[in-house]
């Protein structure tokens, strides 16, 4: 599924970019190494284990790898982006359970869980920018595509008649939603500028919303590169029903980042 979402952002791409040669349109491609805190909480429903109903946890705190690419176009007033983050990130953790009611009475006990889980966040979107020249205040306006790989694993303890249980969810799934937000860049200087992003998209996630802002300096002829330097925010809340329960899961994503722009 990864692989077809990635090819059909590359078709759109290639097909906007096509009358670059003929018309006035000014390209730009940012790689950036986003220094993320990310913070996954998966709440799962499980009504399966004891005839009766468990609710756990769990956190996911550590990021295994992180990518992220921004590539935009823009001709006068109007202009696209399309930009990818790709996030993958695991835990363990052992905790205790409370007591469950099932047909063999009050249970308790621990449990231990594994979580593995990637994360691929695709941003299309136009831009409508009033001065034409890419500073001040552009609309965003397109979609969202939240790219979900979770597996979740957990091995039941329980102390009455000593008996284990284990259980596997996969969750994965991919979620598609409407986006728009709003975006400025001001010049300081002539080599420094200010940005600042928020926009939200809903649809196939619950709520998504995204910050960012930062500073750059632009060096080079007219200034084609730029070394970028801010923070960076994302917040998701996706649901995905199962037939072994419902597995809600909160993605937070957060850091400082850093980025060389190439303008062309």
């Amino acid at each position: 599924m990864r692989k077809n979402i990635l090819l059909s952002m590359a078709t759109m791409a290639l097909a906007l970019a096509g009358p670059a040669g003929a018309t006035d349109w000014h390209w730009s491609f940012t790689p950036y190494a986003w220094l993320i805190d990310s913070n996954v909480d998966i709440a799962v429903n499980d009504r399966n284990i004891t005839n009766g109903e468990v609710k756990f946890n769990e956190a996911v705190t550590q990021t295994d790898f992180a990518f992220a690419a921004h590539f935009e176009g823009q001709h006068g007033r109007n202009g696209f982006m399309l930009d990818g983050i790709y996030v993958d990130m695991s835990a363990q953790r052992q905790y205790q359970l409370g007591a469950l009611g099932g047909p063999l009475g009050a249970l308790s006990g621990s449990v231990g869980t594994r979580s593995d889980l990637t994360v691929t966040v695709l941003e299309g979107a136009g831009i409508y920018n009033p001065r034409g020249d890419g500073t001040g205040f552009s609309l965003l306006y397109g979609v969202r595509v939240f790219d979900l790989r979770e597996e979740f694993r957990a091995r039941y303890n329980f102390v009455t008649g000593g008996s284990v249980a284990s259980r596997r969810y996969d969750a994965s799934a991919t979620f598609y939603d409407g986006m728009l937000g709003a975006r400025f860049v001001g010049k300081l200087s002539d080599h420094w500028e200010a940005s600042f992003r928020a926009d939200a998209s809903a649809g196939g996630t619950d709520l998504t919303w995204n910050t960012l802002a930062g500073f750059g300096y632009s060096f080079g002829d007219s200034g084609r590169y730029v070394m970028l330097a801010g923070y960076r925010y994302m917040h998701a809340e996706l649901k995905n029903k199962r037939d072994a329960g419902e597995v809600k899961t909160t993605v937070e994503v957060s850091g400082p980042y850093l980025a060389f722009r190439f303008g062309f």
